[in-house]
């Protein structure tokens, strides 16, 4: 999915490349800014394709964290408002979509076997927001497999080492594959619950 939408922005910045100025390149600008801020959502669990909820969530997964440029949102925006007519055209931003394709991409290829980063944030990551004391929930229900177990993952990165998360899962593939995939991880599972025709499977992060 994320090198679909990596070699779709490819293409469109070389279609912008080559038209000349007017609709024809800022409709490639503005395809090679969604697709490119759309490509590492699914590692996030975020599954998005409106143009808001792109933005709002490489908000919240990129820009926040520092992995891509603040400015980011700028450029966002002005694709949105390219597309809803708002902004004449978007060809003074190729570059900048150059620039934030090729971050998305050496992003991509930093990963490790755990799905992190390996790349340095390009600014300092915000405060993370105090825990509260009741066990975190992740309720997984009517999420299929493989992106159940990268919610599942992603919620329980959001906790401390040694702290616990419930995670709910239908029955079946989800609870089977799910706490297998936590265990080989190296996390412990304190206890799998039924709890009608879902189940609650509480894990205990270990690193």
């Amino acid at each position: 999915m994320v090198r679909v939408d990596l070699e779709d922005a490819t293409d469109a910045l070389a279609e912008a490349a080559r038209a000349a100025t007017g609709p024809g390149r800022s409709s490639n600008v503005h395809r090679a800014i969604s697709a490119t801020a759309r490509a590492l959502l699914p590692l996030f669990g975020i599954e998005a394709r409106k143009d808001r909820e792109v933005s709002a969530a490489v908000s919240q997964y990129l820009i926040t964290p520092g992995w891509v440029a603040p400015d980011t949102e700028q450029l966002l925006a002005a694709a949105l408002d390219w597309r809803l007519g708002d902004r004449e055209n978007l060809d003074d931003l190729l570059e900048s979509s150059r620039v934030f394709h090729e971050r998305v991409r050496a992003l991509f290829a930093s990963l490790d076997a755990n799905l992190q980063f390996r790349l340095v944030p390009i600014t300092k990551p915000a405060p993370a927001l105090a825990q509260t004391p009741a066990t975190p929930v992740a309720d997984l229900r009517g999420v299929a497999c493989p992106m159940n177990f990268v919610k599942a993952k992603i919620a329980l990165e959001r906790i401390a080492v040694g702290e616990t998360l419930d995670v709910l899962l239908d029955g079946g593939a989800p609870t089977d594959n799910v706490p297998a995939s936590f265990t080989e991880q190296g996390h412990q599972i304190l206890s799998i619950t039924p709890e009608g025709p879902s189940f609650r499977v509480s894990v205990k992060r270990a690193k």
